[in-house]
């Protein structure tokens, strides 16, 4: 479902929306999280439990085992921007997409 965006986007890879919780540790404290979108360089998350200040670092468990580090870059109350400290394979995230029946969101 592509979603009509109120602001000029600067993003600079396709994003993939998502609805998936996984594990996440902040540095060491684990919560949950739900992935909104994700794409190779980043995702936007949306904590349970807790907000995030911009520059945290987080590490995400995603379901397929593959951990990802990456650095909260923007944050409006428990829904949080992270952008991958490094881009992660076109491999990692097909199986991630496949694997979570997500949708191409498009240019976003």
């Amino acid at each position: 479902m592509v979603r009509p965006e109120t602001h000029l986007e600067r993003r600079s890879s396709f994003r993939e929306i998502s609805d998936v919780t996984i594990g996440c540790r902040v540095p060491a404290s684990p919560i949950l999280a739900n992935i909104q979108n994700i794409s190779a360089v980043g995702c936007k998350i949306v904590l349970r439990d807790r907000a995030l200040g911009r520059g945290t670092t987080v590490i995400l468990e995603l379901p397929d085992k593959n951990q990802v580090v990456g650095q909260v870059v923007w944050a409006s109350q428990k829904t949080a921007g992270i952008e991958f400290e490094h881009q992660i394979s076109s491999d990692i995230l097909a199986t991630f997409v496949s694997a979570q029946g997500v949708k191409v969101e498009g240019n976003t």
